[in-house]
């Protein structure tokens, strides 16, 4: 599944939802994915623009069709292959 870093910060209820510190305003532990959904944001939801897609927060209702997105958190796991030659 895809995810999208977010360009606006999270709010407070955000942060301590996801359990992010309240100095840390972009977490790179909370993402946006794509709900399926193609329409007009309403105010308070985050929404996929730009040219390097980023997740976005709308404060007012806006009159353009956007994809929707729903914040989730994530984990980065690295994973390390050894080849034997």
């Amino acid at each position: 599944m895809k995810t999208y870093p977010l360009c606006s910060i999270l709010s407070f209820s955000e942060r301590k939802h996801f359990g992010v510190p309240e100095t840390l305003f972009r977490p790179s532990t909370v993402k946006g994915i794509r709900t399926g959904e193609y329409r007009n944001p309403k105010a308070g939801e985050w929404f996929l623009s730009g040219a390097i897609p980023e997740a976005y927060h709308t404060l007012c209702d806006l009159n353009t069709k956007y994809h929707i997105l729903k914040l989730v958190k994530v984990e980065q796991v690295v994973t390390e292959k050894i080849v034997m030659v």
